[in-house]
């Protein structure tokens, strides 16, 4: 039976019983779900927005991956009160003027940019 690799991640992670980093994570986890060779690349940033949206993960410091159950309730959630504030200083200076606005739509033009990214 093939395994996903958040479930591969998931196992992983229990196994270790402690935070491992991403690149460590993602290896583990693509070898355990026989990523092939040719999709590694590919697969990575999937992976790590998969992990993000799981509730079963949590990232701590220096993009270190656990189970949010080997963490408490306060470990894993922040309030707004603990979210940066500075946002508004960065909000003021980057107001355009109509005037600004209307010339840098001039010189945008989106239709020439690839999707190939």
């Amino acid at each position: 039976m093939k395994i996903s690799l958040v479930d591969a991640a998931y196992e992983y992670l229990k196994a270790v019983n402690s935070s491992i980093p991403f690149n460590e994570l993602y290896a583990e986890a693509a070898e355990k779900a026989a990523v092939p060779e040719d999709q590694l690349r590919r697969k990575r940033s999937s992976f790590y927005s998969h992990l993000s949206l799981d509730s079963r993960f949590t990232q701590g410091e220096n993009n270190t991956w656990d189970l949010t159950e080997n963490h408490s309730y306060d470990e894993t959630h922040i309030t707004v009160d603990q979210m940066d504030g500075d946002d508004d200083e960065e909000t003021e200076d980057n107001d355009l003027s109509e005037d600004d606005e209307d010339s840098s739509a001039d010189t945008l033009d989106i239709s020439s940019q690839s999707e190939d990214y």
